[in-house]
């Protein structure tokens, strides 16, 4: 799975900003694109296993869906 990461340099205070679209709350900031990457790298694989084990009410499941189209 791949994650669409946006970099921007911020030149004035000498860092850089690193941050998911996709996922909230998922971003890093470092000296170095290559710290920031790094770090994003680290707080993705963080940001899956959290979501993996949120606690869900026993017999809770996952069921997909398709929607009806013209349904009312």
């Amino acid at each position: 799975m791949k994650v669409p990461i946006y970099i921007r340099s911020n030149v004035e205070v000498g860092s850089v900003q690193a941050w998911s679209p996709d996922l909230p709350g998922l971003s890093a900031g470092a000296a170095t694109v290559e710290e920031a990457l790094e770090l994003i790298r680290r707080r993705l694989a963080g940001y899956f296993d959290s979501s993996r084990s949120a606690s869900l009410p026993p017999g809770t499941r996952r069921v997909e869906v398709e929607p009806r189209v013209g349904a009312e």
